[in-house]
């Protein structure tokens, strides 16, 4: 009787040995969670299992779980606001000018993304009180269709009149 022989097909599932990041890249893991490899390149928080994918750019790598990312924004926006509270009541007792580091445009780096975008957008806010509109509106105004017609006599119809209404003053001899 021969012997029985088992086959090399049944394959065993074998633990993997770097991170899926290296196994990724092709870079050499040291097996050190997180590897020497991920925190050179800075994704440390992903190691040994997570991995980066490539984002619209191309040469850009975003974490796929932003959820981390937006809780460490929060964290950050806290702690700088902290700071600037520090740093107002510190400088206080020392000058009675404001520190430059809190002018109003840097203090408005704080506003969530979202409000400054409808700020931009020329949304239903008005000037506020106190304030004149603004500078492109007053140019807007000023613009208009002055005429010269015989002697010298000149005329300013303003900005909505059109080019068909001035033709029809020219044929009229009113002009």
């Amino acid at each position: 009787m021969a012997p029985i022989v088992e086959s090399k097909g049944d394959s065993r599932r074998r633990n993997a040995l770097s991170c899926a990041e290296c196994r990724r890249l092709k870079l050499k893991c040291d097996r050190v969670f997180p590897c020497q490899s991920c925190r050179k390149r800075g994704c440390s928080a992903i190691c040994p299992d997570g991995m980066l994918t490539t984002g619209k750019l191309g040469g850009r790598f975003i974490l796929a779980n932003t959820e981390e990312l937006h809780e460490k924004i929060s964290e950050l926006q806290g702690r700088i606001t902290e700071l600037e509270d520090a740093l107002t009541v510190s400088h206080a007792a020392h000058s009675s000018h404001p520190h430059p580091l809190l002018r109003p445009d840097l203090l408005a780096l704080k506003t969530p993304l979202g409000a400054e975008l409808v700020g931009r957008g020329g949304s239903t806010q008005s000037p506020k009180q106190g304030q004149s509109p603004e500078p492109q509106e007053e140019v807007i105004e000023s613009f208009g269709t002055l005429t010269i017609g015989e002697g010298g006599v000149s005329t300013f119809y303003g900005s909505t009149v059109g080019s068909e209404f001035l033709f029809e003053v020219r044929i009229a001899g009113l002009l």
